[in-house]
């Protein structure tokens, strides 16, 4: 959706919920991004933007963010100086930010359950604990700084083939369980066999624990709700501050407890589309924040 396009602001209170609590919770991740730019795309100075390339929240990528274990057929090469079969694709990848293990290609695409099955049966580089990721473990190989995260991965070791094309997960989407989550985040049918899919592994503990997705029906053997892989939310999941605001237990973010309180609290300050409405533009919501972190308005 284009910058210029309204938003519900609802949706986007998220910009409200940067204050963190020391200690607890699951730590976030950085985004990766770290320019800033104005409603029609332009780049500006992130400075007093409270745009994610000024503030950068969250938790900073690992200077090596990547590392190539050299492997063949039955397992790691004994000696990690040189790849002992000459075949990158035998060779697997670590992500020191979340601890999870990568295939270095993309597998042709398929049905969604032969892609679960796919990655279950799999026995690379003499592993047999490999899955099709879900949701919340596909989208930690984002990064929001650049144009092409598949470009970006494939500079640092990979080897995607299905360039920018979107990629299966194991996730279900619960509103019409025969369609599945992809890692950018909308549902596509299980039926079609017409997108590709990468295969994990839980290698070592990361800088941060990837938070569970929540979904424990399973609709297929390996998948999400089956391996529920990730760290657990506390339960309960919120608690009222009471003074209008929501924390979260499981990231210790703090939200506005009124998800739409432009329109229950401050209509005037919408003067855009139909005013008083709570649906604001993106630059719009930004200058919200601003004034809430200000002060300017009492909560």
């Amino acid at each position: 959706m284009n910058k210029k396009n309204v938003l519900l602001a609802f949706l986007f209170l998220f910009l409200f919920a940067s204050s963190v609590f020391a200690g607890g919770g699951i730590q976030l991740p950085q985004t990766g991004q770290t320019k800033c730019h104005n409603s029609s795309g332009v780049e500006i100075p992130c400075a007093g933007t409270g745009q994610d390339g000024e503030l950068q929240k969250g938790v900073a990528w690992n200077d090596t963010r990547f590392q190539r274990t050299f492997c063949d057929t039955n397992g790691p090469c004994a000696d990690q100086s040189s790849d002992c079969d000459g075949d990158a694709s035998t060779d697997v990848l670590t992500d020191f930010l979340t601890g999870l293990m990568s295939m270095p290609g993309d597998f042709d695409p398929s049905t969604w359950s032969q892609a679960v099955d796919g990655a279950n049966n799999s026995t690379h580089c003499g592993y047999d604990d490999w899955f099709l990721p879900n949701v919340r473990q596909a989208a930690t190989l984002s990064n929001e700084g650049v144009s092409d995260t598949a470009t970006w991965l494939n500079s640092d070791g990979f080897s995607l083939t299905y360039m920018g094309g979107p990629y299966q997960t194991s996730s279900t989407y619960a509103n019409d369980t025969d369609m599945a989550w992809f890692n950018i985040i909308s549902p596509f049918p299980k039926s079609h066999n017409i997108f590709p899919h990468f295969r994990m592994r839980v290698s070592n503990p990361g800088t941060i624990q990837v938070p569970k997705t929540g979904q424990t029906t399973s609709y297929h053997q390996g998948d999400d709700g089956a391996l529920q892989l990730g760290a657990p939310c506390p339960d309960p999941r919120f608690t009222d501050n009471g003074d209008s605001t929501v924390r979260d237990n499981c990231t210790s973010l703090i939200w506005l407890r009124d998800l739409n309180c432009i329109r229950t609290n401050y209509p005037n300050f919408d003067n855009e589309g139909v005013p008083g409405d709570g649906n604001m533009a993106w630059n719009r919501m930004l200058s919200f924040a601003k004034a809430l972190n200000e002060e300017e308005f009492p909560l």
